[in-house]
């Protein structure tokens, strides 16, 4: 471990920069990664997870994708590493590497393989996540699915969950329902040993934050990270009503530049983005995900032309906020 794993502010999902061989550009991540590291506001970087296309990732490509992070930022930000696996046993290897390898915090996914009536026997989630805990020190955290997923901890659920693991520090909340999100809140940070919610509410960060969400987790980050630290120190700190308007704003149309529809494309066009603005040399995905269509990024051009994001403007908010 580099550094102790706080689960509060902002923590960007990172890219994984592909070659057009489709081998992993090595001099692109480092590069990215220290993009991120130097964020001001910035408190940890998320590897192996969905913004890096984790699931295209073999077991070794994600250990070597945790120790070229924990070389390249190690100490200098805390690296919480996916766990990304349709087995336990194999979740347990992961996790296991990736403490060797330098990670400060795990991030873990629920397995794909209890979408299939998974919901019926929540124990099954539980289980999975408590075998990870078994086989390392690090701090966890809970990755909460859309709430029309099986993969979806119901909210008894979670709580008796991070009750019986006492390694999970935080939850990353995709959980969807704004009411339901207000109530995990209410409920993890209540308890006799609290559990951080950190959102990755994109759509409606400033009301998830205005609920109490200690952080943001979110491979939106990858490319706005300053702009969500401008956003949660704006709303810690309750400030001008004009400028916090403006920085809902501005980020509801750059999510709006990433996320639309069709949803599918989003580590394609924040890859692009960062193509176009010089910071990465290649924007490949690897399939079953596609290149970008020329048309969506002329879509993206005047999204960011309106708010005047471009190259100079790139990861440099944050220091003015």
């Amino acid at each position: 471990m580099g550094r102790p794993f706080v689960p509060v502010g902002v923590i960007p999902a990172c890219l994984m920069p592909f070659l057009a061989s489709g081998e992993i550009d090595e001099a692109g991540y480092r590069r990215h990664l220290a993009d991120l590291a130097a964020i001001d506001g910035v408190t940890g970087i998320t590897l192996n997870g969905h913004a890096a296309e984790v699931h295209a990732l073999s077991f070794a490509e994600q250990r070597r994708a945790m120790a070229v992070a924990a070389d390249a930022v190690g100490g200098r930000t805390a690296l919480i590493c996916g766990v990304y696996a349709e087995s336990t046993r194999l979740a347990t290897e992961l996790a296991r590497a990736a403490a060797a390898d330098g990670a400060d915090a795990l991030l873990v996914f629920p397995p794909n393989s209890l979408m299939f009536g998974g919901g019926g026997r929540p124990g099954l989630q539980a289980d999975f996540v408590a075998a990870v805990a078994g086989a390392t020190d690090l701090p966890l955290v809970v990755f909460q699915y859309p709430l029309a997923m099986q993969l979806h901890y119901p909210l008894e659920a979670l709580v008796r969950l991070c009750e019986r693991v006492p390694s999970i520090a935080a939850i990353k909340d995709l959980g969807g329902d704004p009411r339901l999100h207000e109530r995990t809140i209410e409920a993890l940070h209540g308890l006799a040993r609290p559990v951080n919610v950190l959102t990755t509410h994109s759509m409606w960060l400033a009301g998830s934050l205005a609920m109490g969400a200690r952080g943001i987790i979110s491979g939106a980050g990858s490319v706005i990270a300053d702009r969500q630290v401008a956003l949660f120190r704006a709303m810690a700190a309750g400030g001008d009503a004009q400028i916090l308007r403006g920085r809902v704003r501005e980020m509801s149309r750059l999510v709006e530049a990433f996320y639309g529809h069709p949803y599918v494309d989003w580590q394609a066009r924040m890859k692009e983005t960062l193509v176009r603005f010089g910071r990465i040399a290649s924007g490949h995905v690897r399939g079953p995900l596609a290149p970008l269509p020329d048309g969506d990024w002329r879509r993206m051009e005047t999204i960011f032309g309106a708010v005047g994001f471009g190259p100079s403007s790139l990861y440099a908010m944050a220091a003015t906020a």
